[in-house]
């Protein structure tokens, strides 16, 4: 979804009409002349209401700022202060920044600083691109009145990534795990490592010094032989085909996020923006230590971004295997194995 072909004014606009189709109500776009060109009223672009009903039934209304923030790249933190400070002002019970775009990381660093130092008496809430499109999604007359391709999201999914999401497949633990069995093991485990740590949910002791590596304090092993051991004690407690869908979903869901190409240029910006704030914050230390932690810090997102269109090749590839090659297995299974009698759920209880 691409908010860059608005200008700031519809913006605010699409920003007004969101609110009101959530259900915020008393929604007051404050711009003097309604329509661009005019200010915005103090730190504030639109104002509105959320009714909150309380467990006794009572109700009462939640006040709410909200700043929009119209930047074809990451924003910068400079602008979010006079928000912030007519907020402590006037006490709304919430102050939410709409970005049409996305926060720089010294933003949002800076956001969270503000937030711990200072305690507002209201609470931060904030909207990037993703969280729009996530909102718009149940909303596509408002997204056809302001022209937004939500159908350019569907163009970069997979059409057997968007078959298992209405009809999953229908498979048992010991027909998951015989084809995975099948697949090359280095990678399966590119494929899986995230349901395998998620999964596993592994524990970690506390850091025995200040730089150990947060991989030297797990206590459980992350690999593919606890994964299907917990798998197995999961469906326990679960059924079956419900875990296997989980694990796929999750895993379409991962694949197709780090291998579209739309996104590379982002992830380099968000690199580029944690590398000029770490040098900054370096320039400023007189202590050795937090310096040399800085230019750790900085040469890591150096990596990061430049292996960034690589990892972005290599996830497309995943992506395509799981689409193209797995899923097809995983269709083989014929539901009837899974199926069982009410005699049979029965006798088991």
């Amino acid at each position: 979804m691409n908010f860059d072909r608005l200008s700031g004014s519809d913006f605010e606009e699409f920003a007004y009409d969101l609110l009101d189709a959530l259900g915020l109500v008393n929604v007051n776009w404050r711009r003097g002349s309604g329509k661009g060109g005019a200010s915005a009223d103090q730190g504030r672009d639109i104002v509105a209401q959320m009714r909150q009903r309380e467990i006794d039934g009572a109700e009462h209304m939640e006040t709410w700022f909200v700043q929009c923030k119209h930047y074809e790249r990451g924003v910068p933190p400079e602008t979010l202060q006079p928000a912030l400070s007519w907020a402590t002002a006037e006490r709304p019970d919430v102050l939410l920044f709409v970005v049409s775009n996305f926060l720089s990381n010294p933003a949002k660093n800076w956001l969270n600083d503000y937030e711990l130092n200072n305690r507002p008496p209201f609470r931060l809430k904030l909207w990037e691109r993703k969280d729009l499109e996530r909102l718009l999604s149940s909303y596509p007359r408002l997204a056809r009145k302001y022209r937004l391709a939500t159908d350019e999201l569907a163009l970069t999914v997979h059409p057997a990534h968007l078959q298992y999401i209405l009809r999953p497949g229908q498979n048992t633990l010991d027909y998951f795990f015989a084809y995975l069995d099948t697949i090359e093991p280095l990678m399966r485990d590119k494929i899986f490592e995230f349901s395998y740590f998620f999964t596993i949910s592994p524990r970690f002791r506390k850091p025995n010094y200040r730089d150990e590596k947060l991989g030297d304090t797990m206590l459980d092993p992350v690999d593919y032989k606890a994964f299907r051991a917990k798998c197995y004690r999961l469906a326990v407690q679960m059924a079956e085909h419900f875990l296997v869908q989980a694990i796929v979903s999750d895993t379409l869901r991962w694949a197709w996020s780090f291998g579209d190409a739309t996104q590379v240029a982002q992830t380099i910006d968000r690199h580029q923006q944690a590398i000029r704030y770490f040098k900054s914050e370096r320039d400023r230390r007189d202590d050795a230590k937090q310096k040399a932690a800085l230019d750790d810090a900085i040469a890591r997102h150096q990596r990061w971004m430049e292996s960034a269109p690589d990892q972005q090749k290599a996830c497309e590839g995943y992506y395509k295997f799981i689409c193209e090659t797995m899923l097809p297995h995983l269709y083989l299974e014929k539901p009837s194995i899974i199926a069982r009698s009410l005699d049979e759920i029965l006798a088991d209880l």
